[in-house]
């Protein structure tokens, strides 16, 4: 009687197993270097000035709130299209941040990331701000992922609906 093979016949992932590493590998990629060039503006608006009490508590405080998406998709070829994020912020120390994100929607897949500078002061307390992608072909409406960092470090990600 001889003792059963341990080795199994090697059997390749599906292809949507291949697929979905490599897209992962490619948003970690977008995620590392999402951070390539400014392409938004903020608006802060001094919501208090130095004699409020509030002020006092978020001195030397930078934070960040991804809030919503928007997806504006190419409309003819020579036009790319974009996708824009925004939210909130506080930066009361330094005079800007650096901000970013990569993103990743499906079906079909596009990848839209964007870089930029907010600016900072005692008076930048839940500051407006929005940032809009690199232009490319295959952004389009429905779910994305986005992954914002915010002076350098990664933020959790975020599910939207652009």
């Amino acid at each position: 009687m001889s003792a059963p093979s341990l080795s199994r016949p090697y059997t390749s992932k599906p292809r949507g197993a291949r697929l979905g590493r490599r897209l992962c590998a490619a948003a970690c990629a977008i995620v590392a270097v999402g951070l390539a060039a400014p392409t938004a503006v903020a608006a802060p608006h001094a919501a208090h000035n130095a004699a409020t009490p509030h002020h006092a508590v978020v001195q030397n405080t930078k934070s960040l709130v991804v809030l919503w998406a928007e997806a504006r998709p190419s409309s003819f070829p020579p036009n790319n299209g974009t996708l824009t994020i925004g939210g909130t912020y506080t930066c009361t120390v330094g005079s800007t941040v650096q901000v970013g994100f990569s993103s990743l929607q499906i079906m079909p897949t596009a990848m839209p990331s964007g870089a930029g500078f907010l600016p900072c002061g005692p008076g930048v307390v839940d500051a407006n701000w929005e940032l809009t992608s690199l232009g490319t072909p295959d952004v389009h409406h429905g779910h994305v992922s986005v992954f914002p960092t915010f002076d350098g470090a990664g933020q959790l990600p975020v599910q939207l609906t652009a």
